[in-house]
């Protein structure tokens, strides 16, 4: 659970507990919870500029892809294992959505595509 007023991670044990979401490229393996929090979620995320830059996701289910490009988050989904063994919290990556790939950018997090 993501508070839309601060993009911050509210939900107890997360791994991202008190972290921001807001402007960062997000990765996580599925989507959590009905059609309707997915959506209103990221949508009330829009309205307050605490959206995600753009979305990595796993698995995504179709609600995860109809809200990404009803809002205009870029996403990228079922990349290679490989790039999800080699990423490291908070490295930064290069996303070309549109030929699903990403590049993994900072020296010290390695380099997959």
């Amino acid at each position: 659970m993501v508070d839309p007023e601060t993009g911050i991670v509210i939900e107890k044990g997360h791994a991202l507990e008190g972290r921001s979401v807001a402007d960062k490229v997000l990765v996580f393996p599925t989507g959590k919870g009905s059609s309707v929090v997915q959506a209103d979620g990221l949508y009330q995320l829009q309205l307050r500029n605490n959206a995600p830059k753009a979305m990595i996701i796993q698995y995504a289910d179709t609600v995860l892809v109809a809200s990404a490009i009803v809002i205009g988050i870029p996403m990228v989904n079922k990349l290679p294992e490989a790039f999800y063994r080699e990423l490291e919290a908070d490295c930064l990556v290069e996303i070309d959505a549109d030929a699903n790939r990403v590049t993994i950018k900072a020296s010290s997090c390695g380099e997959c595509s």
